[in-house]
């Protein structure tokens, strides 16, 4: 839950906030505002993989020219939005290919009691992300959408999963908090040719208030 006041930053003139400028309640609370939204945001990292050298990532040998997957990450518990949907997950993907050519790979975020992953690559759905990998040489890859993974309350539904509470644990009652946990998948689809694809480093992280 986000403990910013407007569950997002506020924009204010760089003029506000002169040294001559007088500090207004408003603006006080605004900059409150933004320094906690900023806070949360950084603090929901969910993946964190530093980058490694080649040779040395999550490399998948590619023996067929339908969706592979290449990595999977999670489970991993999602916030709720007031809406019932899941705040917005960015995500950054750093990979190379074993020989020169072009593969389109698919980051989807998905609860573990959906379809297979290779069934539900839809870029014109909200959690899913193209990337185009062209190069042998390890990069970030520049998504081609607008990079905002996000998971309607339909899906999150069906994620659900029974979590045991402290009470339970201690007394023996039969308590639990349904809690929903979401998969982050990578997947790449080759049309042309067998290529290999490394994976060197992936970063996601939730972004409240958006």
């Amino acid at each position: 839950m986000t403990t910013s006041l407007w569950t997002g930053t506020v924009r204010f003139d760089d003029a506000d906030h002169d040294n001559e400028e007088a500090l207004g309640v408003v603006l006080a609370r605004c900059t409150m505002n933004n320094l906690n939204h900023l806070a949360d945001s950084c603090g929901q990292v969910l993946i964190a993989s530093p980058p490694a050298a080649n040779g040395d990532g999550v490399l998948r040998q590619s023996d067929t020219l339908e969706p592979t997957l290449v990595a999977e990450y999670g489970p991993f518990p999602l916030r709720i939005k007031p809406d019932a949907s899941s705040y917005v997950v960015r995500v950054r993907l750093r990979a190379r290919l074993g020989t020169a050519g072009t593969v389109p790979v698919f980051v989807v975020l998905h609860t573990s009691r959906m379809s297979a992953p290779s069934q539900v690559v839809d870029t014109t759905q909200s959690h899913v992300e193209e990337f185009s990998l062209t190069s042998t040489t390890s990069a970030w890859l520049t998504p081609i959408g607008a990079n905002t993974l996000q998971l309607g309350p339909s899906w999150l539904e069906s994620g659900n999963v029974d979590r045991a509470t402290l009470s339970q644990l201690s007394s023996g009652a039969p308590q639990a908090v349904k809690t929903a946990e979401a998969t982050i998948s990578v997947i790449a689809s080759e049309s042309v040719a067998k290529r290999d694809v490394e994976i060197t480093g992936f970063y996601a992280a939730e972004f409240l208030g958006v």
